[in-house]
């Protein structure tokens, strides 16, 4: 069986990082200063790289559209440029919650090889994954002088 499609794609911010090493972080982030301040920096800049990697699936998505002007549709009224206005948000919004999903669900099972993101019985969350730990870290009790979770959003 090839597994190189099952490799996880880790983002650049984390290269270098081990998986243990995002744990240690993690757990030493709850009791130092100093820790907590590098984890939430990391933890901010892997969100960021998330939501790039969502927008990129995102745009992989919603590529398929066909456009109205392909369609030969011309728009007649400000009701019906209203409505597929609305029709195209609400579109783009279950694209955009898909490709996240998606990607949550690949992070999620990152160390699963048997996971498929079509069969639901596939899924098996590990507490062992370092990215998920970090990604889900709220600081907002945390050590003496951390900056809170929410003052680094």
């Amino acid at each position: 069986m090839d597994t190189t499609s099952k490799q996880p794609v880790i983002p650049p911010v984390l290269a270098g990082i081990s998986n243990q090493d995002l744990l240690d972080l993690v757990a030493r982030a709850k009791s130092d200063p100093v820790a907590a301040k590098q984890a939430l920096d990391l933890q901010k800049k892997v969100h960021e790289a998330f939501e790039k990697i969502v927008q990129g699936a995102f745009n992989i998505i919603n590529d398929d559209e066909i456009k109205p002007e392909k369609q030969g549709i011309k728009a007649v009224s400000v009701v019906m440029l209203t409505a597929e206005a609305k029709r195209r948000s609400e579109n783009s919004k279950r694209k955009r919650e898909l490709a996240q999903s998606v990607m949550i669900g690949a992070i999620m099972n990152m160390d699963n090889p048997d996971w498929d993101p079509l069969d639901p019985s596939t899924h098996k969350r590990s507490d062992q994954n370092g990215l998920l730990a970090l990604m889900e870290m709220d600081l907002s009790a945390g050590p003496q002088g951390a900056p809170s979770a929410a003052a680094a959003h």
